[in-house]
C-alpha cells in the first residue's frame, strides 16, 4: 500500500508539472528537461535482461537494455537491437615506419604492404659540384664550380706581393717604392750633420753654427733683485 502511494504520489506531481527531478536538488531542473537524476553517490541503471528476453521484446525507437550476456547497450531502433559498443581494436589502422639506416626507410601499410622509401640526400664531390638524389633514381648534379670566386695574394719576401685575381689574373705589387727612408749621421768630428732624404739627397748641417744660433736666441739676465730676465 505504501509502494502504491508513492507511486500515485510520483505520477501525479508528474502529470502537475510535467518535468521530474531525482535525487539531488530536487527543486533545480533545466526548462528543457523531462526527466533529470542528479546524484553524487548512486547512478541509473537500465533494464537489465538476456539475449532471449531482449529480442522478445519490441519496443519504440530509442529504448536502451543492457544485455548481460553481451555486456553491453542496446538500442532499438528501426525494428532491431543494436550494439553501443564500438570494438575500436577491429577498426584500428596500424601502419609503421622504420629506419633502414642505409639510406632508406621501410613503410608498412594496413594490408602489410611494404614499401621501401629512398632518402633525399645532398653529396658534395669535392670537386665544386655537388649530387642531389631526391629518392626517384634520378639524381641530380648541381656544378657550382663557375660560381666560386678564388683569390690569392702571396709575400715574396722581397717587398713585393703577388696578387692572383678570380680569373687567375697574376698582379705584382711592390711595396718598395713606396718606402720612405730617411737617416741622420753624426760626422767623426763632432762638427757636422749629414741628412739623407727619402730620395738619396744628403746635405751636410754645421753642428756648431746650430747650436750658437741656438745661444744668440736665447739669454738669461740676472736682475739683482732676486729675479733672472
Amino acid at each position: 500500500m505504501k509502494n502504491a502511494l508513492i507511486l500515485f504520489t510520483f505520477l501525479l506531481s508528474s502529470s502537475l508539472f510535467s518535468q521530474v527531478k531525482i535525487g539531488d536538488n530536487p527543486n533545480a531542473i533545466d526548462n528543457n528537461s523531462i526527466l533529470e537524476l542528479e546524484s553524487t553517490e548512486k547512478v541509473f541503471v537500465v533494464t537489465r535482461i538476456t539475449s532471449a528476453q531482449m529480442n522478445a521484446i519490441t519496443p519504440i525507437n530509442g529504448a536502451i537494455i543492457y544485455n548481460t550476456e553481451e555486456d553491453c547497450l542496446y538500442q532499438y531502433n528501426n525494428s532491431s537491437w543494436t550494439s553501443l559498443c564500438v570494438d575500436v581494436m577491429a577498426n584500428e589502422t596500424i601502419t609503421t615506419l622504420i629506419d633502414n639506416n642505409d639510406g632508406s626507410i621501410s613503410y608498412t601499410n594496413e594490408e602489410g604492404t611494404v614499401t621501401a622509401i629512398i632518402k633525399s640526400a645532398l653529396t658534395d664531390n669535392g670537386d665544386g659540384t655537388f649530387t642531389f638524389d631526391s629518392g626517384n633514381g634520378a639524381p641530380l648534379t648541381l656544378d657550382v664550380s663557375a660560381l666560386e670566386t678564388i683569390t690569392s695574394l702571396l709575400d715574396n719576401a722581397d717587398g713585393t706581393f703577388t696578387y692572383t685575381s678570380e680569373n687567375g689574373t697574376v698582379t705584382t705589387i711592390d711595396t718598395n717604392s713606396a718606402e720612405t727612408v730617411t737617416s741622420i749621421l753624426l760626422n767623426p768630428d763632432n762638427t757636422n750633420i749629414d741628412y739623407t732624404d727619402e730620395d738619396g739627397v744628403t746635405t751636410q748641417l754645421d753642428l756648431s753654427a746650430i747650436v750658437a744660433n741656438l745661444e744668440a736666441l736665447t739669454t738669461l739676465v740676472d736682475n739683482n733683485d732676486g729675479t733672472l730676465t
